[in-house]
């Protein structure tokens, strides 16, 4: 009887070991228990010898009767391995526990710390923030170099005789607008070929300067220019219209009417070429080149008007 006690209790004591070491499978903590620790493991479990056929009990209905005993019940022997076991899995539990992970902000915490953090707000760069900033990086023109372009312009301007008005047998002279094509009839507006009228240089005329006190022409104000006389685009559209005056106060009759529509249509362009360039001309500084010579543009035109 004492030995199947004690097989019974070895039994026990195996399952209950067996069912630790499954619960910490379970948990994870076997992963990390080294081969030693296991096969120490192994080792501590008592393995079960066959109980002798004539120690088994038997009940009445013929089926082995299982003696199950408590701890205080076992030996003092068993009691002192059944203590070292646990404590080596104890032990072997610690050892391959792994530190505490980080715990994650939960999505309070992470609400919390956006509505203390602020975030910075990035400034959007428009197009036309672009195009200040480009523009602001380009060298700025002169009083001296725009008034050149206006010139250019006013030089360059065709007109030609209205279909529509010959019809009638009145003469109105139109302006050809920039985008349009010029019909085959057009001539520029400041020098007319075969009539003798050309605006660039002085009027030589018998008796022009008993009607005119002021004569003007458009090479004297290029001359202006160059100089640095005018620091204003209104004191180059004021000789503009001295111009116009001129001719009007010299060519009164219907038959050079025409040439009074002339200077009408080169003071509009003129008028047309300084507000094109508004804003740069409120920018612009009034110095002259540093050489105090025709620029690129001004070499240009002399070249196209002799």
């Amino acid at each position: 009887m004492d030995l199947e006690k004690q097989v019974s209790i070895l039994d026990d004591e195996k399952a209950r070991i067996m069912a630790e070491l499954q619960a910490l499978s379970a948990s994870g903590l076997m992963d990390d228990i080294d081969t030693q620790s296991l096969d120490l493991l192994k080792s501590a479990v008592p393995k079960s010898a066959p109980i002798p056929e004539s120690e088994q009990e038997k009940d009445g209905k013929g089926e082995i009767q299982n003696h199950k005993e408590t701890k205080d019940a076992l030996p003092p022997q068993e009691i002192a391995i059944s203590e070292d076991v646990e404590m080596q899995i104890a032990t072997a539990g610690n050892e391959a526990s792994p530190p505490p992970a980080a715990v994650p902000a939960t999505r309070a915490s992470r609400s919390n710390m956006s509505a203390t953090t602020p975030t910075p707000t990035p400034t959007p760069s428009t197009g036309l923030q672009k195009e200040k900033e480009k523009e602001t990086t380009k060298p700025r023109k002169s009083v001296y170099e725009l008034l050149l372009e206006c010139d250019k312009e006013v030089r360059e301007a065709k007109g030609y005789a209205d279909p529509d008005s010959l019809k009638k047998n009145i003469l109105k002279v139109l302006a050809v607008k920039k985008g349009e094509v010029a019909p085959k009839t057009a001539k520029l507006l400041c020098r007319v070929p075969g009539t003798g009228v050309d605006f660039t240089v002085p009027v030589n005329v018998p008796g022009y300067t008993e009607v005119v006190a002021l004569p003007i022409c458009l090479n004297d104000m290029r001359e202006k220019m160059r100089s640095g006389v005018y620091k204003t685009p209104k004191e180059y559209l004021d000789d503009m219209w001295l111009l116009n005056r001129n001719t009007k106060a010299f060519n009164r009759t219907p038959e050079v009417e025409w040439i009074c529509q002339h200077a009408d249509l080169l003071l509009k362009t003129a008028q047309e070429a300084v507000e094109s360039r508004k804003d740069q001309f409120a920018e612009a500084p009034e110095s002259l080149p540093a050489d105090n010579s025709a620029s690129v543009s001004d070499r240009l035109i002399r070249k196209s008007t002799g």
